[in-house]
């Protein structure tokens, strides 16, 4: 008669409760790797839903400026090359330009949303990885923007108004927003018209508006790829 081994038995539960714990261990981590996923996805779905209404809102605002800075940049440059025929125009005929020209504003965007998942990391709950690209490239694109759109005021503020107010006799009230020339004076509508102060005023206005053009079709390229990978990712 054969002898029976004793511990084969306890062997094999023990073998038994190794496997039933491993099998415990790896539900659990799928569990939760399972339950994370749905955690990510309703963060994913909240941040697409709070960008979506920020960008919608900095899109309408930057549609609202672009009409002014266009209308800005034609009004320099049909100033500029009204300039060279200062004594055959009259103040009439150039005054509706130079109120666009000293027209004020910027763009102002709303960036809480994006900064706030930058900064905390989620804007990685992201799927969509172009989406997270065209995210984290949009304040480098603003931030170049507003510089030049500072650099435009200052020529208004710092070259324009404080030549005006030495060069001319118009009184400080006399001016409107930013410094608009009352160009019906008659002669310091002849200044206005002849001086190499303001002709190289309006050739750098020209050519920073031109770079402004060009940073608004970015920032309008922008909102092309940010709108469309939320539409893809928003549920």
């Amino acid at each position: 008669m054969p002898l029976s081994n004793p511990f084969s038995g306890s062997i094999r539960w023990l073998l038994a409760e190794i496997i039933i714990v491993v099998v415990g261990i790896l539900m659990a981590f799928s569990i939760d790797s399972w339950w994370q996923g749905v955690e990510d996805h309703q963060t994913e779905q909240t941040l697409l839903r709070s960008l979506a209404i920020e960008f919608e809102s900095n899109q309408q605002q930057l549609e609202s400026k672009i009409q002014i800075y266009r209308l800005r940049a034609t009004a320099a440059e049909t100033l500029l090359n009204l300039h060279s025929r200062s004594s055959s125009v009259s103040p009439e005929a150039v005054e509706e330009h130079w109120k666009w020209i000293t027209r004020g504003g910027s763009y102002d965007p709303s960036t809480g949303v994006l900064d706030a998942a930058i900064s905390s990391g989620d804007i990685t709950v992201l799927q969509d990885l172009d989406l997270q690209v065209s995210l984290a490239e949009w304040p480098a694109k603003v931030q170049n923007f507003r510089f030049v759109e500072d650099i435009v005021s200052n020529l208004i503020i710092n070259q324009l108004i404080p030549w005006m107010r030495t060069a001319t006799a118009l009184p400080k009230n006399s001016f409107g927003e930013l410094g608009l020339p009352d160009s019906r004076s008659e002669t310091d509508y002849q200044l206005l018209a002849s001086s190499i102060v303001i002709e190289n005023f309006l050739r750098e206005m020209v050519a920073w508006g031109r770079i402004l053009e060009e940073d608004v079709s970015e920032l309008e390229g922008s909102f092309v790829q940010v709108n469309a990978g939320i539409s893809r990712n928003l549920e």
